[in-house]
């Protein structure tokens, strides 16, 4: 496939991303893997179009697509692109790690830690320097304010797998091991 042709289907497969079909946002991050593992070289001269199309599927509702864009195109980009070269997107790649730190669904929240957990063994001076907004959403996945300037405490739903206090010790852990505090 010559350089245009896969300048074009590179864009093919980052309007599928956003695409409202599940299957077809979980082909889209299957192809980019293909063409990325294929082309790494490639990584670079489309690092902003990856990072800002593929962070949003972080919180896709869909979690083959959440765990396929980590599986599948992180883990083969990360390796490859430096500090250097991330710090420019890294506040984006934080936000979209922060939504689905705080999101309603229960699925993403969990997913977010491998996220977390991802960006942490490429880049930890990047997310130290973003710690501030990533310990509150830490807080948050563990406690609720009362109300507003008031103390936390510890919610409990049986129903919800983030007020296990399997869940908390899972969150607290990665606090104690990846040293943000």
């Amino acid at each position: 496939m010559n350089k245009f042709r896969k300048s074009r289907y590179f864009q093919e497969l980052f309007s599928h991303c956003r695409h409202y079909s599940a299957s077809f946002r979980n082909d889209a991050v299957t192809g980019l893997k293909e063409i990325l593992t294929d082309n790494p070289q490639l990584i670079d001269a489309h690092l902003s179009d990856i990072i800002e199309k593929c962070s949003e599927l972080f919180s896709d509702k869909d979690g083959n697509v959440r765990q396929g864009v980590l599986k599948n195109v992180f883990k083969i980009v990360f390796p490859i692109v430096s500090e250097k070269q991330i710090a420019p997107f890294f506040p984006l790649l934080c936000a979209h790690l922060c939504c689905a730190m705080t999101h309603i669904d229960d699925n993403i929240k969990v997913e977010s830690l491998t996220v977390l957990d991802l960006i942490l063994d490429h880049y930890p001076s990047l997310i130290v320097s973003k710690s501030s907004q990533v310990l509150s959403n830490f807080i948050e996945q563990i406690s609720r304010q009362k109300s507003e300037g008031s103390s936390r405490s510890l919610g409990t739903n049986p129903n919800s797998a983030t007020s296990s206090m399997k869940w908390r010790v899972s969150v607290l852990s990665r606090l104690q091991v990846n040293h943000l505090t």
